[in-house]
Protein backbone atom coordinates (compact mmCIF):
# COMPACT_ATOMS: atom_id res chain seq x y z
CA UNK A 1 0.00 0.00 0.00
CA UNK A 2 1.15 3.53 -0.77
CA UNK A 3 0.98 6.61 1.56
CA UNK A 4 0.44 10.22 0.93
CA UNK A 5 0.59 13.21 3.16
CA UNK A 6 -1.99 16.09 2.81
CA UNK A 7 -0.52 19.51 2.63
CA UNK A 8 -1.18 20.14 6.37
CA UNK A 9 0.76 16.74 7.21
CA UNK A 10 3.18 17.93 4.47
CA UNK A 11 4.14 21.46 6.42
CA UNK A 12 3.84 19.89 10.28
CA UNK A 13 6.75 17.50 9.08
CA UNK A 14 9.02 20.03 7.62
CA UNK A 15 8.22 22.07 11.04
CA UNK A 16 8.73 18.93 13.57
CA UNK A 17 12.38 18.29 11.16
CA UNK A 18 13.08 21.67 11.70
CA UNK A 19 12.29 22.09 15.25
CA UNK A 20 14.87 19.31 16.48
CA UNK A 21 17.59 20.36 13.74
CA UNK A 22 17.60 23.71 15.58
CA UNK A 23 18.45 21.35 18.46
CA UNK A 24 20.55 19.37 17.09
CA UNK A 25 21.07 17.85 13.21
CA UNK A 26 21.03 15.01 13.94
CA UNK A 27 17.81 14.65 15.85
CA UNK A 28 16.48 16.42 12.70
CA UNK A 29 17.40 13.19 10.89
CA UNK A 30 16.12 10.64 13.78
CA UNK A 31 12.99 12.65 13.80
CA UNK A 32 13.06 11.29 9.77
CA UNK A 33 14.08 7.93 10.03
CA UNK A 34 11.65 7.61 12.81
CA UNK A 35 9.09 8.69 10.68
CA UNK A 36 9.88 6.76 7.74
CA UNK A 37 10.34 3.20 10.30
CA UNK A 38 6.44 4.00 11.06
CA UNK A 39 5.09 4.36 7.72
CA UNK A 40 7.06 1.53 6.92
CA UNK A 41 5.18 -0.32 9.32
CA UNK A 42 1.91 1.36 8.17
CA UNK A 43 2.67 0.28 4.43
CA UNK A 44 2.42 -3.40 5.88
CA UNK A 45 -0.43 -3.22 8.60
CA UNK A 46 -2.41 -0.52 7.37
CA UNK A 47 -4.58 -0.85 10.32
CA UNK A 48 -2.21 -1.48 12.85
CA UNK A 49 -3.06 1.98 14.93
CA UNK A 50 -6.23 1.98 16.39
CA UNK A 51 -9.64 4.03 15.55
CA UNK A 52 -9.48 7.96 16.87
CA UNK A 53 -12.47 9.44 15.12
CA UNK A 54 -14.82 7.25 12.71
CA UNK A 55 -12.20 5.75 10.06
CA UNK A 56 -9.33 7.97 11.02
CA UNK A 57 -6.44 5.96 13.22
CA UNK A 58 -4.03 7.43 14.52
CA UNK A 59 0.20 5.46 15.15
CA UNK A 60 2.85 7.02 18.04
CA UNK A 61 6.02 7.46 16.73
CA UNK A 62 8.91 4.92 18.85
CA UNK A 63 11.20 7.83 19.89
CA UNK A 64 9.30 10.98 19.38
CA UNK A 65 6.20 12.20 21.00
CA UNK A 66 4.58 12.53 18.01
CA UNK A 67 1.12 11.07 16.82
CA UNK A 68 0.78 9.75 12.69
CA UNK A 69 -3.32 10.59 12.29
CA UNK A 70 -4.29 8.89 9.13
CA UNK A 71 -7.28 7.09 7.08
CA UNK A 72 -6.96 4.00 4.87
CA UNK A 73 -8.63 4.47 1.57
CA UNK A 74 -8.97 0.37 0.51
CA UNK A 75 -10.67 1.18 -3.26
CA UNK A 76 -7.29 3.19 -3.75
CA UNK A 77 -4.71 1.30 -1.65
CA UNK A 78 -4.36 4.18 -0.46
CA UNK A 79 -3.10 5.30 3.19
CA UNK A 80 -3.84 9.36 3.44
CA UNK A 81 -1.70 10.86 6.62
CA UNK A 82 -3.34 13.34 7.73
CA UNK A 83 -1.55 15.11 10.09
CA UNK A 84 1.88 14.39 12.40
CA UNK A 85 0.95 16.00 15.36
CA UNK A 86 3.22 16.68 18.16
CA UNK A 87 1.61 15.45 21.53
CA UNK A 88 3.14 18.10 24.05
CA UNK A 89 1.92 20.92 21.77
CA UNK A 90 -1.71 21.40 20.55
CA UNK A 91 -2.34 17.63 20.57
CA UNK A 92 -5.87 17.99 19.41
CA UNK A 93 -5.74 20.48 16.51
CA UNK A 94 -5.78 17.80 13.85
CA UNK A 95 -9.43 16.97 14.80
CA UNK A 96 -11.05 20.09 12.93
CA UNK A 97 -9.65 18.48 9.86
CA UNK A 98 -11.95 15.39 10.33
CA UNK A 99 -14.37 16.21 12.26
CA UNK A 100 -17.97 16.80 10.08
CA UNK A 101 -18.96 19.99 11.82
CA UNK A 102 -22.86 19.98 13.28
CA UNK A 103 -24.19 22.51 9.95
CA UNK A 104 -22.81 19.57 7.88
CA UNK A 105 -25.13 17.22 9.62
CA UNK A 106 -28.35 19.25 10.07
CA UNK A 107 -27.74 20.24 5.68
CA UNK A 108 -28.29 15.93 5.44
CA UNK A 109 -31.77 16.37 8.18
CA UNK A 110 -29.05 14.15 10.43
CA UNK A 111 -28.86 14.71 14.18
CA UNK A 112 -26.03 16.39 15.51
Amino acid sequence: MKYRLDDEASDEFINAVQHYARMDRRLGRRFIEDLRRSLSLLRDNPYLGPRVIGDNRRLLLKRFPYLVIYRVDTASRLIHILAIVDQRRRPDAWRTRVEEPPAAYEALGWAA
